[in-house]
């Protein structure tokens, strides 16, 4: 909301001045370009708008997404797009050093590898 009342503000100030320059007389191509400008300013303001009530709406839906989760619920059976999750037998992904993810169909899986373990032959690494 601050951002719609900063630009708001800035845009009233920009029409003040446009105000002193057409109190001093004009032409008609001036007046156009006036016309032209206040159709402008009013379409980046209803954008402007219309960007911030979406952002608040995606706010709003991903809100759980930024909430911690609470400590009886360290254990997560699906992620956010509701694939299940399968770990390693035996992996603590908290303390591993490389965390592989292999996502395959609808399942997510995790892999915990330590650096000094070689990489699968499948995978490529950068030079």
């Amino acid at each position: 909301m601050r951002h719609l009342v900063l630009s708001a503000v800035l845009w009233l100030t920009y029409l003040t001045y446009w105000r002193v320059v057409l109190a001093r007389g004009v032409g008609q191509e001036a007046l156009i370009s006036f016309g032209v400008l206040v159709f402008f300013i009013a379409g980046v303001w209803t954008g402007t708008r219309a960007w911030v009530d979406y952002n608040r709406r995606l706010a709003r839906k991903l809100e759980g997404r930024r909430a911690e989760r609470p400590p009886d619920r360290v254990a997560v059976a699906v992620d956010f797009h509701r694939r299940r999750i399968r770990v390693q037998s035996g992996a603590d992904l908290r303390h591993a050093t490389r965390v592989i993810i292999h996502v395959e169909g609808d399942e997510k899986h995790f892999r915990a590898e330590s650096l000094e373990a070689e990489p699968p032959a499948a995978e490529v690494r950068a030079p």
